[in-house]
């Protein structure tokens, strides 16, 4: 049997993917009845939006760290090697960067309609933060559960996977305008599981995560059509 504090961390684990896909669907449900309005006012709110993540993203491993059923270093929050982390952040953020932003500018193709905004920098920052936090606290869930860094990485890798494949939103996403941005915020997952193996530390972890992002928006903006050649 698993120590005591092996286990600790798989609660909290069972309650975020029940929250997320608790939330995720009854969202779908409600947006196909007559409350359809009242929730996209509601959720249309960025502020909104961002109180609501907010306390599912940064809530639920906040808790599991408050009560000690969470290690911070394996959150990426204590035991930090700055210098050795610092240059594989800087190569995975430089390659995936590259690699997201060539993959999204011939994904799109030259015809294909603008399907996303283009966030602030700062929202994107925040939503770059929200994700990794919620990704990262899987993976240290789970390699605490498992004892096995490699093991509980990829283990954590699926269970983000499997939520993500259960979401319709994204589901809808995917098959839209909007999907190859999707699927490098789905590279991303993959890019950052591995990043974490060789470098466990939060911030590299959301800076590749955001600077990535920013480097799809500024290919996605060249790609763009200029506003007055559909007038000429």
């Amino acid at each position: 049997m698993l120590p005591a504090y092996q286990l600790a961390p798989l609660g909290w684990l069972f309650l975020s993917v029940l929250l997320y896909l608790g939330g995720t669907h009854i969202r779908e449900f409600l947006g196909r009845t007559r409350a359809r309005p009242f929730v996209e006012r509601i959720l249309g709110s960025l502020a909104v939006r961002q109180l609501v993540e907010l306390a599912y993203y940064l809530g639920i491993p906040y808790l599991a760290l408050l009560r000690g059923d969470l290690l911070p270093r394996l959150m990426g929050l204590s035991d930090l090697r700055w210098l050795d982390d610092a240059g594989v952040g800087v190569a995975f953020g430089a390659g995936a960067a590259l690699l997201a932003a060539v993959a999204f500018r011939y994904a799109r193709g030259p015809q294909e309609p603008a399907g996303a905004r283009r966030l602030p920098a700062a929202v994107a920052l925040w939503q770059a933060a929200a994700l990794q936090i919620h990704w990262t606290f899987y993976r240290a869930a789970l390699v605490q559960a498992t004892g096995e860094v490699y093991w509980g990485a990829f283990a954590g890798l699926l269970v983000a996977g499997f939520e993500l494949a259960l979401n319709p939103a994204l589901r809808r996403r995917l098959r839209g305008p909007a999907g190859a941005q999707e699927a490098v915020r789905l590279g991303l997952l993959v890019v950052t599981t591995v990043q974490y193996l060789l470098a466990r530390n939060l911030v590299l972890l959301i800076a590749t995560h955001w600077l990535t992002e920013l480097a799809v928006a500024a290919v996605y903006a060249r790609g763009e059509p200029s506003t007055n050649e559909g007038h000429e």
